[in-house]
C-alpha cells in the first residue's frame, strides 16, 4: 500500500528538536514548570484511519498504522530514483529517540522541580517556627543584669533574629507575592544610605557626573544595595567601591573574588563558598537576587579584572527616568 506522503507527516523531527531545545533553555533559565510534552503533540496524527509518525532518526521514513492494535504497520521511504516518489515496506516500528529524550528532559525538570519546592518548604517551615521563641528570647535577654556576658548574649541573640528575618524573607520571596512599589528613586543618595544603614564603610562614586535617578522600590532596592556591601566587607577586603550610573549600580570589593562554583551555579541558600571568603549563612546574595527580580533588575555576579567581587545591578528603565545633571 502507498499512501500520498503529505498525509503522512505528523510533525517533522527538527521541529521536534527545536522544541526540545526550547524546553530545556526555559529550564536553565528558571522556569521549572516547562515541559516539552503536551497532550495535543504526543497524539498522533490520523487520516482516514492511518495513524502517522515521523520517524526521528530516519527523517525520510514516516511509519504508518492501519489499525487502533498496531498489528500493521508500513514504513514509507522516500525514493531517491523517483522524482517526488516514494515506496513503501511493511515492518516494525523504530524507536523513537526524539521522545526518549523528551522523556528525559521532563523527567529532570520534575525532579529539579521537586527538590526546589521541599527546600523552599523546609525555609519557610524553619523560619515560622523559630519566630515565636525568639521573640520571647529578644524579651528574656533584655531583664538580664548589664555585663559582659549579657552583651555577648544580646549580640548572638541579634544575630539569631537577623537569620530568621532573612529566612522569612526568603519564604516570601519563594512564594512570589511581593510586588514592587515605585517611585522616583537618587540612587547614588540611595547607595551612600544603605551603605551607612549597615555600618559599612563604602565610597560612592559618579564617574558621568550628575545624580542618577530611578523608578523603583526604594525599600527594595535598599535591601539589595545593603546586602552587597555587607557581603563585600564580610567576605571581601576593603576599599568597598559603590559605582553609580545611569540604571546601574556596581559594587566592588579588593578581596579574593567570588569562588568559581558561585559564579557557575549561582548564589545558594546556606553556602558562602570558599572558605577564604570569609562566614556567613549564604543568605545575602539569595535575598538580593530575589528583590532584584521583584522590581525588574537584573543582577550579575562577577570577578574585576584588577581583582576582587563584583556586583552590577542593571535597572530596569522607564519613560519618566532622567538624569539630573549637578
Amino acid at each position: 500500500m502507498v499512501v500520498p506522503l503529505s498525509a503522512l507527516l505528523a510533525e517533522p523531527a527538527n521541529r521536534r528538536l527545536r522544541r526540545v531545545a526550547d524546553t530545556a533553555r526555559r529550564i536553565a533559565a528558571g522556569d521549572l514548570d516547562a515541559r516539552v510534552a503536551t497532550a495535543k503533540q504526543d497524539k498522533p496524527e490520523r487520516r482516514n484511519g492511518i495513524a502517522a509518525q515521523r520517524d526521528p532518526g530516519h527523517p525520510d521514513e514516516i511509519t504508518a498504522q492501519r489499525d487502533p492494535a498496531h498489528q500493521h504497520e508500513i514504513t514509507v521511504t522516500r525514493d531517491p530514483d523517483r522524482q517526488g516518489g516514494i515506496a513503501a515496506k511493511k515492518g516494525r516500528g523504530r524507536r523513537d529517540e526524539i521522545a526518549d529524550i523528551a522523556v528525559a528532559v521532563d523527567s529532570m525538570a520534575a525532579s529539579l522541580q521537586h527538590r526546589l519546592l521541599a527546600e523552599q518548604r523546609f525555609t519557610a517551615d524553619v523560619a515560622h517556627d523559630l519566630r515565636t521563641p525568639l521573640m520571647g528570647l529578644v524579651a528574656a535577654v533584655e531583664l538580664l543584669e548589664e555585663g559582659e556576658a549579657t552583651e555577648l548574649v544580646r549580640d548572638r541573640v541579634r544575630l539569631l533574629r537577623s537569620l530568621v528575618e532573612d529566612l522569612l524573607e526568603v519564604s516570601r520571596l519563594d512564594a512570589g507575592a511581593e510586588v514592587a512599589d515605585r517611585v522616583r528613586v537618587p540612587l547614588a543618595e540611595l547607595a551612600r544610605q544603605s551603605a551607612a544603614r549597615v555600618g559599612v564603610e563604602a565610597r560612592v562614586q559618579t564617574p558621568d557626573g550628575g545624580e542618577p535617578v530611578a523608578e523603583t522600590d526604594p525599600r527594595r532596592l535598599d535591601r539589595i544595595v545593603a546586602n552587597l556591601v555587607l557581603n563585600a566587607r564580610r567576605h571581601g577586603e576593603p576599599p568597598v567601591l559603590i559605582t553609580v550610573r545611569d540604571h546601574l549600580v556596581e559594587i566592588r570589593d579588593h578581596g579574593p573574588g567570588y569562588p568559581p562554583e558561585l559564579l557557575a551555579e549561582g548564589p545558594r541558600r546556606f553556602r558562602t563558598g570558599a572558605a577564604e571568603r570569609g562566614r556567613g549563612h549564604g543568605l545575602g546574595l539569595t535575598i538580593a537576587l530575589g528583590q532584584a527580580g521583584v522590581i525588574g533588575a537584573e543582577l550579575t555576579l562577577a570577578n574585576a579584572e584588577e581583582g576582587g567581587a563584583l556586583a552590577t545591578l542593571r535597572l530596569p528603565r522607564r519613560d519618566r527616568d532622567v538624569l539630573i545633571q549637578g
